[in-house]
């Protein structure tokens, strides 16, 4: 009975373990996914100073914040799992070079070449394409927030059919061995 109890016990144990791990991860998710939108939105803060500006002197800084949110996307996307998760990753990755290519290709030249509306409309196109990132992290971090309660969920009941099975198997070995004492003690 003490052995099986004991197997019962660390099998549990293990169990918790698992459970606890697995929320870390997805902790480090929700920290990775706010960080991404907080990323996303300082990449379009440089190309606003650009615009404001009204020249280049942004460029390191925009390639730096884009580098970033190139990055935070890799490790966001190590840690999602199911299938629209990825999906939401892949969107994220798709809108992040439509964001870089808006910039470049048409804010930037408009901008240098001080073509006002052109600016304005191509800003707007790239607020849409932040706004949709922004949108797909907020979608991951509650889809890792929510596995997280799931997973918490588990655990409490892990523990508490541990913690009856334990009581059971410590309160049954002694009502056993008083049983199997008595059963001898008559027989002989």
């Amino acid at each position: 009975i003490f052995a099986v109890s004991s197997w019962f016990a660390l099998g549990s144990l293990r169990d918790i373990q698992g459970g606890l791990a697995e929320i870390k991860e997805r902790e480090e998710g929700v920290r990775l996914a706010l960080t991404l939108a907080s990323a996303v939105r300082d990449q379009y803060a440089h190309q606003a100073h650009t615009i404001i500006l009204g020249n280049d002197t942004h460029l390191s800084f925009y390639s730096e914040a884009e580098q970033r949110v190139v990055e935070l996307t890799k490790a966001v996307k190590a840690r999602v799992r199911e299938p629209d998760e990825r999906a939401w990753v892949v969107e994220i990755e798709r809108a992040t070079l439509e964001l870089d290519r808006i910039f470049r290709q048409r804010i930037v030249p408009a901008v240098l070449r001080k073509q006002a509306e052109d600016v304005m409309e191509e800003h707007g196109r790239a607020q849409l394409v932040v706004t949709q990132i922004q949108e797909r992290a907020d979608r991951l971090v509650d889809r890792f927030e929510t596995s997280i309660g799931d997973i918490q969920g588990q655990v409490r009941s892990v523990q508490r059919a541990a913690f009856r099975w334990t009581l059971f198997f410590l309160a049954g070995a002694p009502l056993l061995a008083v049983g199997v004492g008595l059963s001898i003690y008559r027989s002989v």
